[in-house]
């Protein structure tokens, strides 16, 4: 595995060295960000999510540009899960841009909004992270190697990273193939580690890889309005970034996760949260039993953070003891508890709890 990395990793110093002129990578001004006042807390391994996305993308060509290339923006990602360093790449090209604009692409083109790395714990240690932007060369055989690319990194919001992590590894392979073709050339990119024990700090903040251009860029004049990268004396009055191709990536913080619907514990909750209501005895010698679980569990999910895991934890014990005495007593069991039957695990379970 460390072999294929390190070749992996060859691959994308020696693409990135095909750059003739150094690409400018700004931090935006968190005063000119509209969430400025929520982007200066240093990551904390105990309580932080953190969560990488594509906020905003422009390309500054003509028609003709795109009968001859296709755009390509290849971020890779690398941080600490379950204990180890863990390589997560992300693509996006030809079929979601078409997807965006549709077939006819006129001058330029904007593209936004879409997660690299969705929510999740950062556990310390160091965080790597590479921006590609670059053009390839219309090819037949490239087009169903970078349709696979896209298709695969659509995974990235809608499994878990453990699900995620089985094709990382093709993808990393199929990235590598486009980028030894001699097809590809970089337009911008930008690699960067954050480690606070190197004194690079891990804070969340917008960033604007540019193409390399002639012309100044004030970088005080650079806001971020609704997502968009946009340029003025002020953000009220700031217009749309034009004056050259580039990509608005960001790393953002919080320190509560929302989405436990999908989360691989969810279903027992919602069972365990079933089993409280019906007031029969057996029924909540079960429940208990599969509180317990679900405690464990939550204790150890890798999904969240040690501080929410044990507020979840706590809250959701909470919440079964009081669901339970709601209906405990009550004569009429309702149609929950009339239809319960036990499966054949579940009497397994209840002969040893008696034990």
């Amino acid at each position: 595995m460390n072999q294929k990395k390190n070749s992996f990793q060859s691959t994308i110093d020696n693409f990135t060295k095909k750059q003739t002129i150094t690409p400018k990578r700004i931090i935006i001004n968190p005063k000119n960000i509209e969430t400025g006042d929520l982007m200066r807390e240093e990551f904390d391994p105990k309580k932080h999510y953190f969560q990488i996305s594509i906020n905003d993308i422009y390309l500054k060509y003509s028609r003709r540009w795109f009968r001859e290339y296709v755009p390509l923006v290849i971020v890779i990602s690398e941080f600490k899960f379950k204990g180890k360093q863990v390589i997560i790449p992300f693509i996006t090209g030809p079929t979601n841009f078409k997807d965006l604009v549709g077939e006819d692409i006129t001058e330029g083109m904007k593209f936004s909004n879409t997660q690299v790395v969705s929510l999740r714990p950062y556990n310390g240690g160091r965080i790597k992270l590479t921006v590609l932007l670059c053009k390839v060369v219309k090819r037949d055989y490239l087009k169903e190697i970078l349709g696979f690319l896209e298709k695969t990194s659509d995974l990235v919001s809608l499994a878990g990273i453990s699900s995620y992590l089985e094709v990382a590894q093709a993808m990393l392979e199929g990235v590598q193939s486009v980028l030894d073709s001699g097809k590809a050339s970089p337009i911008a990119s930008i690699h960067e580690e954050f480690d606070s024990a190197t004194g690079v700090d891990f804070l969340p903040n917008y960033f604007a890889l540019l193409e390399p251009i002639e012309t100044k860029i004030n970088k005080e004049k650079l806001y971020v309005r609704d997502s968009d990268l946009v340029y003025g004396e002020n953000k009220e009055k700031a217009k749309p970034f034009r004056e050259t191709s580039f990509v608005l990536y960001s790393i953002t913080q919080t320190d509560k996760r929302e989405d436990l619907d999908s989360l691989p514990f969810y279903p027992l909750y919602e069972k365990t949260k079933q089993y409280a209501m019906i007031p029969i005895q057996n029924v909540w010698d079960l429940t208990k039993f599969y509180l317990s679980d679900l405690q464990r569990t939550i204790l150890l999910s890798p999904n969240l953070t040690p501080n929410q895991r044990i507020s979840l934890a706590d809250d959701i014990k909470d919440e079964i003891y009081t669901i339970h005495k709601k209906y405990a007593g009550k004569s009429d069991l309702g149609p929950e508890a009339r239809k319960f039957k036990p499966d054949d695990i579940e009497k397994r379970i209840l002969e040893i709890l008696k034990l």
